[in-house]
């Protein structure tokens, strides 16, 4: 099975489309607060890691609340 023939499942269209939202979330609030001061590299580091937990905690909950209820 080639991957043109695979269909997306709902639960993954969910989770690609909360992943995409967390995202824009965490670039738009980095953009904010690097214009009003200098970030440091340990915050920025608290940052991405706060943003990657999540991004995973989230696309996750919504896969499984969407493929539960789907």
């Amino acid at each position: 099975m080639n991957a043109s023939s695979r269909q997306i499942s709902l639960p993954g269209i969910a989770a690609l489309i909360a992943a995409v939202i967390t995202t824009a979330q965490f670039l738009i609030g980095l953009y904010v607060w690097s214009t009003k001061s200098s970030p440091s590299v340990n915050m920025l580091a608290v940052q991405l890691s706060t943003f990657i937990g999540s991004l995973v905690f989230r696309s996750g909950l919504v896969f499984l609340i969407v493929r539960w209820h789907g």
